[in-house]
């Protein structure tokens, strides 16, 4: 090697070392502001999105340097996604609106291009989970001590909102579905190392997932803690032995539903406490309307056609007809299928 070769080899080391710190950082520093969504810019944008942008060109930066492979997750789907909402956009009352979505997804699907290609070692990846554990346990601890203390404007809560916690984010339900899967990303990665640690940041995102009064996220964490449940008996004991306990488990929390819901849901929705009155008193309330907005979104679906009514469509669509409320379909899988048609269900699955 030459003299004047191994100064222009560590140089380029010490750009490719530079790059990579500086787009794991712009990474981490999205992650970290997820839920970091108001107050609200053009197009929907929000802080966290300006953020994100510096983290896709930091990584595609990175790429150039390093000569790292870019990959993209989920480009089949999302390319039918993708065509078809740009073309449904384009036949759609309101083509500005549906293009706004179509980049939106578009921007996030970079995103996610970013992370993945930067996570190909496993300490980058362990940076990504962990930095994520950390930063929704302190959004949630901000969300509870914020409501504990009486700040409202911190915690999000509104009395339009029914006194529900949303903390920056757009809807409440959107809060309690954030904390709820930071539920599983901790019990995943199992960070904090510390059993204590990990069970005292667990319980706070479970008590701000409460506080948001989101019957959505309470289901989901039920749901899905069945699935651990399974999943560790499955590799601790066997897979019968996991199944049973889990039909069991079934049977007994039906049953005492069935059982105590009638007097327990009088006394939940005359309760002074707007967290219960506001989350698990007007379940059967929410349960009714959504019924109600799905039969008119899937009478949508069925004058739609083969690529739907386009994206962000469904509301609009609704003000102009007969319907019991002219609302977003609260259900991803029911939009899709309304607003892009069947070859946008079967991009999709």
């Amino acid at each position: 090697m030459t003299a004047t070769a191994e100064p222009q080899l560590l140089a380029a080391d010490t750009r490719v070392e530079t790059s990579g710190g500086m787009a794991l950082g712009l990474v981490l520093a999205a992650v970290a502001m997820m839920a970091f969504l108001s107050p609200k810019g053009p197009g929907n944008s929000a802080p966290v999105d300006l953020v994100m942008a510096l983290a896709i060109g930091a990584v595609v930066l990175w790429a150039g340097v390093s000569g790292a492979t870019l990959h993209l997750p989920y480009a089949v789907p999302m390319a039918g996604l993708l065509t078809v909402g740009a073309t449904a956009a384009l036949f759609s009352p309101a083509p500005k609106l549906g293009g706004i979505a179509v980049m939106q997804e578009i921007f996030l699907l970079a995103f996610c291009a970013a992370v993945t290609s930067l996570c190909r070692t496993p300490d980058a990846l362990r940076a990504v989970l962990r930095t994520w554990c950390l930063a929704a346990t302190a959004w949630a601890s901000a969300l509870v001590v914020a409501v504990l203390v009486g700040l409202p404007a911190l915690a999000g809560v509104s009395r339009a909102g029914g006194g529900r916690a949303r903390q920056m984010f757009d809807h409440p339900n959107m809060a309690g579905n954030y904390f709820m899967i930071s539920v599983f990303v901790v019990l995943a990665t199992r960070y904090p190392s510390s059993r204590r640690a990990r069970g005292a940041a667990i319980a706070v995102l479970v008590a701000a997932m409460v506080l948001s009064g989101s019957n959505a996220a309470s289901l989901s964490l039920l749901l899905g803690g069945l699935v651990v449940v399974f999943l560790t008996l499955r590799w601790r004991v066997s897979t019968a032995a996991a199944g049973t306990v889990v039909v069991l488990l079934l049977l007994v929390g039906g049953g005492t539903w069935a059982v105590v819901s009638g007097p327990a849901m009088t006394i939940v929705q005359e309760s002074e406490n707007p967290y219960i009155k506001y989350s698990v008193g007007r379940a059967s309330r929410s349960a009714e309307s959504r019924q109600s907005l799905f039969s008119d979104q899937y009478r949508l679906f069925e004058k739609g056609g083969l690529i739907g009514l386009g994206p962000a469509g469904t509301r609009r669509t609704l003000e102009q007809e007969p319907a019991s409320a002219a609302k977003e379909s609260h259900n991803d899988y029911l939009a899709t299928l309304v607003e892009r048609g069947p070859f946008g269900a079967v991009a999709l699955l």
